[in-house]
């Protein structure tokens, strides 16, 4: 029974993985930066570095997670000591409950990404009707 929740914990932190490493191939590709001003472009590419190394950590707390679990299975299927198990157990479940926490704050990044994105938008688009009003003049 232990060991199917271990290994049900397993493919959650896979699954987590997974999805962590599609949205940080994502993260940096959003927009049109190239019409960003330099200062519009420095702020920008500040949030998306934050959040990659916020990415980065869950990544790294879901591959923890992973590999704890796979040692877990390891120990249990060799018959190793209680210890060891019971330790390894507290690490599933220490770096379990990071990754679940920190897999809360990525809808979060997403809508922060995507909201600063479309606000750099908007400031371009004023900035070319406010050009092209003026040049009209």
């Amino acid at each position: 029974m232990v060991s199917t929740f271990v290994g049900a914990l397993l493919a959650f932190s896979a699954l987590v993985v997974g999805f962590i490493v599609a949205l940080m191939l994502f993260t940096g590709t959003v927009g049109n930066m190239a019409a960003l001003s330099l200062e519009q472009l420095q702020a920008h590419t500040a949030r998306i570095k934050y959040l990659l190394v916020s990415q980065t950590t869950t990544l790294a707390a879901a591959l923890l997670t992973t590999i704890s679990a796979i040692v877990w299975l390891i120990l249990f299927s060799v018959s190793a000591q209680k210890l060891l198990i019971d330790v390894n157990s507290g690490l599933i479940g220490g770096f379990m409950l990071i990754t679940l926490i920190r897999t809360v704050l990525l809808p979060l990044q997403i809508f922060e990404l995507h909201a600063a994105t479309l606000a750099d938008e908007e400031t371009i688009k004023a900035q070319e009707t406010r050009n092209r009003y003026t040049q009209s003049q």
